[in-house]
């Protein structure tokens, strides 16, 4: 099944992703650079990156709940219209608290978009080419994100930051009038599948009880811990305080990581067929945990490139292949909520990892964020084995119950 055969709402929703993930990609070469400046005392700094996964906590389990009643549409159509307005709040943001109201609002808006946009592909695919969708799906979001961190960097060091969440704003607002317009997405909810109708309270009681999905998405927790904590927090302020890099330098160091995950992405679906995905999984823990060891020691802006291409390559491996292997672990008749478990545990490690690493760096030093990164992919390697994955369980769809 190649590109070509896929349905024109598959390509719609890649049109959409692309634009909000390219908005966020442009604040991330210094947003905790930003925090620093309007609270230099530094307590907050990781407020404002947990900012974005606070709300989105609070709306992955129920938009997993209400999408079959309310709609893929009108959930895709209000986190892009809520992902719009938000980078506006920040443009006039004189002071901490407003940047992170701002990026609240945005985090909510990501919430509903990313939910409705993933339940759809899992809908619209059979599980044996649920992964090669998903990763042809996240690369190209993923392209937005390493087109945005250098753009962003530069109009930054140019214009100020302001300006940034101005053209973050104009952005998505493209990718809102692309699905507004969309019939391929009206669509969507003509025939709305059986598996995403409105689920009681013991679905995701049912969801938690399931000991391989937890463990999966205690992994995804911990991932989005290290990312934000680290990726997306300390490594920005410990190359531009203690290297002395510019704002232009740490964009190109966040545009080779969201390369390498690129790459990886488009292969994943292809790599874990041969290796499988549990194996492919492990793997890339060890690597990149090995490339966080690194990152306190290494002085020179090309080995920063390096160690975050390379890191960039592991993660892209994890991401795709975990999110399959989650949709294989349950029915498909609870996979809407168990989607909204596993991407709330994601969420949760999001609000933790920025506050937990910004302590780490603010009162010890930069290698003891690092290390302690290192150390929690590790025992992800350990979690890993709890999960003993047999791809046929629900690999077939479920008999028609009505």
């Amino acid at each position: 099944m190649g590109l070509k055969s896929y349905p024109k709402v598959y390509f719609r929703l890649i049109v959409a992703g692309f634009s909000i993930v390219m908005a966020l990609g442009l604040t991330k070469a210094f947003l905790p650079i930003m925090a620093v400046e309007l609270d230099p005392r530094g307590t907050l700094v990781g407020l404002v990156t947990s900012s974005w996964f606070f709300a989105r906590a609070f709306v992955e389990i129920p938009s997993g709940l209400i999408i079959g009643k309310l709609g893929r549409r009108n959930l895709l159509i209000t986190g892009l219209l809520l992902s719009t307005f938000a980078p506006i709040i920040s443009v006039f943001s004189n002071n901490i608290y407003m940047l992170m109201v701002g990026m609240t609002i945005w985090g909510l808006g990501g919430g509903l978009f990313f939910m409705s946009s993933t339940v759809a592909v899992f809908d619209l695919f059979e599980t044996g080419k649920r992964g090669k969708a998903m990763g042809a799906l996240q690369a190209v979001e993923l392209i937005g994100s390493f087109m945005g961190a250098p753009i962003g960097a530069i109009i930054a060091g140019i214009w100020g930051f302001p300006p940034v969440f101005s053209v973050a704003s104009l952005v998505v607002s493209l990718g809102l009038i692309a699905t507004f317009a969309s019939r391929e997405i009206r669509n969507l909810d003509v025939n709305p599948s059986n598996d995403l109708r409105l689920k009681p309270f013991a679905d995701i009681v049912s969801c938690l009880r399931n000991r391989r999905l937890v463990a999966v998405s205690f992994i995804n927790m911990s991932r989005m811990l290290v990312i934000q904590g680290v990726f997306f927090t300390v490594l920005q302020l410990h190359l531009n305080t203690e290297l002395n890099m510019s704002i232009e330098a740490i964009g190109l160091v966040l545009g080779c990581r969201t390369g390498g995950i690129m790459m990886s992405t488009i292969a994943s679906g292809f790599v874990a067929e041969r290796t499988g995905s549990k194996p492919l999984i492990a793997a890339s823990l060890i690597a990149e945990a090995c490339c966080l060891c690194l990152f306190p020691i290494v002085t020179s802006l090309e080995q920063v490139m390096l160690l975050a291409t390379v890191g960039g390559i592991a993660s892209g491996f994890i991401f795709t292949s975990l999110t399959v292997v989650m949709s294989e672990l349950v029915a498909p008749s609870v996979r809407g909520v168990a989607l909204g478990v596993y991407r709330t545990f994601m969420d949760v490690g999001g609000i933790v990892g920025p506050i937990m690493f910004a302590f780490l760096y603010t009162v010890y030093a930069a290698w003891t964020a690092f290390l302690a990164a290192a150390l929690v992919f590790l025992f992800c390697v350990l979690v890993l084995a709890i999960v003993r994955h047999e791809p046929n369980d629900f690999s077939r769809p479920a008999p028609n119950s009505q």
